[in-house]
């Protein structure tokens, strides 16, 4: 245990560390960080210091918020006894807090805009006492379970309002997955395939784009409990270079299918297209459940395509909605 103590210590120095390089100068997805072994939450508008918790060990529970650029300050203090972090608006707060120990690591980023992040505190708990959620849902739950309710410690942007900050770690895990999978293939029931290994897929902004725009208007268009997933269209925010560029493909005979552009994938809830449940395993284990001779584990597994984008959406329903496009380039 003193052991494991001393582990979650280090790691909590270095994210003290590095502090003065994660702070939001413009409007920024704040990533949300869940350390397994000490239970703390973490937040961070650095993308490389996310990437390397998750290196550690730390699990990646997606965009928290979106971080104005300006605003009224959002405290950070660190508890070196404890190796956790605290956030608060109050500089009376911050002040008891420092006093009593904590280490002030200056302004974390700024509270403004219309979406409330709930703070709740676990009275059990050595380290990460405190949860801070967007999400009310969850936020009640924990009171539920014995957690006490301390209302709303600041405001952020809902990311699903700015598109163009949504977290691009969602898409180098659904890529990383990907690519695992593609690289046990050697062949395709249904495809002209030769037995090699189907070669690594990379992102591409266009593509990435394209993605976005198809997971933006099918999220507009589902409405109550139902989700509006169809190919129609599916060319809307398609760059001119990836029309028809399957065929172009030096991998493409006259045997074979250019199955693709897109695959579509939508699920409701608090972990929808998270861990085991996402959209790519789903595409890909389709395929064994799938009626007919398609699913889009085809689309995914094409022998043609050498790059993809990912784009992801959230309807008023509550519905999350991905999308993927494949092309060659």
């Amino acid at each position: 245990m003193k052991t494991k103590k001393r582990l979650i210590s280090i790691v909590s120095i270095l994210l003290s560390l590095s502090i003065a390089t994660s702070i939001a100068h413009a409007d920024s997805g704040m990533y949300r960080m869940y350390n397994p072994n000490s239970g703390e939450h973490f937040y961070t508008a650095s993308q490389a210091e996310a990437e390397y918790l998750q290196k550690k060990g730390w699990n990646y529970e997606g965009i928290g918020w979106i971080a104005p650029d300006t605003g009224e300050k959002v405290y950070r203090l660190y508890n070196p006894n404890a190796g956790d972090h605290h956030y608060t608006v109050s500089s009376f707060e911050k002040d008891s807090l420092i006093r009593m120990g904590w280490q002030d690591e200056g302004v974390g980023w700024y509270s403004a805009g219309t979406l409330p992040v709930f703070r709740s505190y676990n009275p059990n708990a050595e380290a990460g006492a405190h949860n801070y959620t967007s999400h009310q849902f969850e936020a009640q739950s924990l009171v539920n379970v014995g957690w006490h309710d301390e209302g709303i410690s600041w405001y952020g942007i809902d990311p699903n309002a700015q598109p163009h900050l949504r977290n691009p770690l969602d898409s180098t895990e659904r890529l990383n997955t990907l690519n695992r999978l593609r690289s046990t293939l050697r062949k395709d029931v249904l495809t002209a395939g030769d037995g090699a290994v189907r070669a690594a897929l990379s992102l591409n902004a266009d593509l990435t784009n394209w993605a976005q725009i198809r997971a933006d208007e099918i999220a507009e268009k589902s409405t109550g409990q139902s989700v509006h997933l169809s190919h129609e269209n599916n060319k809307n925010g398609m760059p001119a270079w990836a029309n028809a560029s399957l065929f172009r493909s030096p991998n493409y005979d006259n045997k074979s299918i250019a199955w693709g552009p897109e695959a579509l994938y939508y699920e409701f809830g608090v972990d929808a297209d998270k861990g085991f449940n996402n959209a790519v395993n789903f595409w890909w284990n389709e395929y064994y459940t799938a009626y007919g001779n398609y699913s889009h584990y085809l689309v995914l597994s094409s022998p043609l395509a050498n790059c993809i984008g990912f784009g992801v959406s959230k309807a008023a329903n509550g519905a999350i909605i991905v999308a993927a496009e494949i092309a060659y380039r």
